[in-house]
This record gives C-alpha cells, sequence and structure tokens, in this order.
C-alpha cells in the first residue's frame, strides 16, 4: 500500500513541475509564435476568415 501511495505522489508531483515548467517556457502567444517572413500577424487587425 505504502508503494502505491508513494508512485501516486511521485506522479503528482512530476506533473505539477512539468506544467509549470511548460507554462513558464515554452508556452507563448500567436503575435510571438508566428512572426516569420510568411505569416505576420499584426495587432488589431480582422481575421482573414469572415463567416
Amino acid at each position: 500500500m505504502k508503494t502505491i501511495l508513494l508512485a501516486f505522489g511521485v506522479v503528482v508531483v512530476i506533473a505539477v513541475v512539468a506544467a509549470n515548467v511548460l507554462n513558464g517556457t515554452f508556452q507563448t502567444d500567436s503575435a510571438a509564435a508566428f512572426t516569420t517572413e510568411g505569416a505576420r500577424v499584426s495587432p488589431g487587425e480582422q481575421n482573414l476568415i469572415t463567416y
């Protein structure tokens, strides 16, 4: 029983640390993520797809 509880605790700790690292390091907004020569996102512009 101790092994199962220890494994559960380790999984929770790994998940929390991974979520914090991914949100703090790798997550960017779309204006910063898609700034290449072919795709520029300007603030305040309308979406090219209209419904």
